[in-house]
């Protein structure tokens, strides 16, 4: 067998699969812009994590503001050339109320009674309270996530909870999106 009906199968196979995947979900931190525990920087510490973080970019936030960040890749850099610290690079920031999640897909589990949500931009989160949506169905949410990490229910929850304040289908839904489930996705990001 030749090399190109080969290549031809992987690249069809990668067009099939890829909108199921979406692209790579950034790195996303929900925090408060705060001094670094030394005092010698400004950043955002990222409660669920215990972490602090500098960042790049504050827009019109300024210290004590509760934000979400979000950012392409994170690397180790000084702080004032005493603290190293893990820096989010090239980041974008947001408000943490009614933040835009972007299209996704509801994720259930039948065995914890977990309801999850997929964002394409931003990775698995655990929802709280309930949605008409079920599992696999293609939905646009905006929401305020939790501070903390999500331990409602152990098994169910990984990152951030979720508080939906709207939840719509997305104008995409009747894509080949292939649902995935809630113990899948779990694995893939523990």
């Amino acid at each position: 067998m030749s090399i190109i009906p080969r290549l031809i199968g992987v690249v069809a196979a990668s067009i099939v699969i890829q909108p199921a995947i979406g692209s790579p979900p950034e790195i996303f931190k929900a925090g408060i812009l705060q001094r670094d525990p030394h005092d010698l920087c400004d950043g955002l510490h990222v409660p669920a994590e215990q972490s602090w973080y500098l960042i790049d970019e504050f827009g019109t936030f300024s210290l004590g503001d509760t934000v979400v960040v979000t950012a392409a890749q994170v690397e180790a850099c000084d702080c004032d050339g005493f603290q190293t610290y893990g820096c989010l690079r090239d980041n974008t920031i947001e408000a943490w109320r009614d933040l835009d999640l972007g299209c996704g897909i509801v994720l259930e589990d039948d065995e914890y009674h977990c309801k999850g949500f997929f964002s394409h931009k931003y990775g698995p989160f655990s929802l709280l309270g309930s949605t008409v949506f079920g599992q696999g169905d293609s939905v646009h949410v905006w929401g305020n996530p939790a501070l903390d990490e999500c331990m409602s229910i152990p098994e169910c929850g990984f990152g951030y909870c979720l508080e939906p304040t709207r939840v719509v289908a997305c104008a995409d839904s009747g894509s080949a999106v292939q649902p995935i489930s809630w113990g899948k996705l779990r694995s893939l990001y523990r």
